[in-house]
């Protein structure tokens, strides 16, 4: 596979007024892995920038949940409740004070709740776990996820820079676009971002060769 790469400078505005995005608060959602730890600066700064309030969520047991016995529920629940004592002492290094919930159930439809009812303006998850964001955020998890909940959603990579929230600042966006209509609703955010942070906004669209091309052009090189 080969693209076409075409440059351009373009002036756009930031949305402007009501039409601005407020970020007052924010959904942080945990395996408890170190991957997902390490989205913890990320939210600090954002939340920090913002002034918002940060919510710290891990949903129990995926789907399978509101399955198990009575007994089984609840051990599980009381192993999250440790589980997130823990990650909470890790996170306090950065100095957050964040509220906590655990429930047990499908990620996407509790976070989707969760959203809708704590009125949620920015949703965080860490990506590649080492137990567990393969259920919780990979393949058709994350599409369910990133489909319903009703806020804009951050992922934290497995490459990100590991950094303490001072260090985390945006000096450089990419908007990668399909140009469909949900992809163009999505740049509000990015530009609103480009100009907070007076940081450069890259849109990227690639357009891929068709085979036919790419077959007459591998045979021009012959």
């Amino acid at each position: 596979m080969s693209c076409k790469l075409l440059q351009e400078r373009v002036a756009v505005e930031a949305p402007s007024g009501t039409n601005r995005i407020a970020v007052k608060k924010i959904i942080l959602a945990t395996d408890f892995s170190e991957v997902s730890l390490a989205a913890v600066p990320y939210v600090r700064a954002v939340a920090a920038h913002y002034d918002a309030e940060v919510y710290v969520v891990h949903v129990v047991g995926s789907g399978v949940f509101l399955l198990l016995p009575q007994p089984e529920q609840e051990m599980a629940l009381h192993e999250a409740e440790r589980m997130m004592r823990g990650f909470l002492q890790s996170a306090s290094a950065w100095g957050p004070s964040w509220k906590n919930l655990i429930q047990g159930g499908e990620p996407s439809e509790v976070l989707r709740q969760l959203g809708k009812k704590l009125d949620i303006d920015l949703l965080v998850l860490g990506t590649n776990g080492r137990r567990g964001l393969h259920r919780f955020v990979l393949g058709s998890v994350a599409e369910e996820i990133f489909r319903w909940v009703p806020c804009p959603v951050l992922t934290i990579g497995p490459k990100a820079k590991r950094a303490i929230p001072q260090e985390v600042r945006l000096s450089h966006l990419l908007f990668a676009t399909d140009l469909a209509p949900s992809s163009v609703e999505a740049l509000p955010c990015a530009l609103q971002l480009a100009e907070e942070y007076a940081a450069p906004l890259t849109l990227l669209h690639v357009v891929r060769q068709s085979n036919k091309e790419e077959r007459l052009k591998n045979g021009s090189k012959r």
